[in-house]
């Protein structure tokens, strides 16, 4: 079962708790990080502020992925999504 998340106000709980989410319009990788929120895509990455997420990202649809266990800026990890996604 997916849960999906219709505006990223609902994303920031489980952000806290370590979820990644994708977002569903662009299949962007979203995780909390220390100095912000990473995001992730085909084509590009950066870290935000979270004010700038919330503006940025209000409009899109989120799934949650998955907990803890994806790795970011694991190589291998990231080819299998990638793989799997786009």
């Amino acid at each position: 079962m997916q849960i999906l998340l219709d505006n990223c106000r609902d994303t920031i709980p489980y952000l806290k708790q370590g979820y990644v989410l994708i977002v569903v319009e662009n299949k962007t990788i979203v995780a909390l990080r220390e100095n912000g929120i990473f995001l992730q895509n085909e084509n590009w990455h950066t870290t935000m502020k979270l004010e700038d997420y919330m503006e940025l990202f209000e409009n899109n649809t989120f799934v949650v992925y998955e907990n803890k266990e994806f790795e970011i800026g694991n190589d291998e990890e990231y080819y299998k999504w990638r793989a799997k996604y786009l």
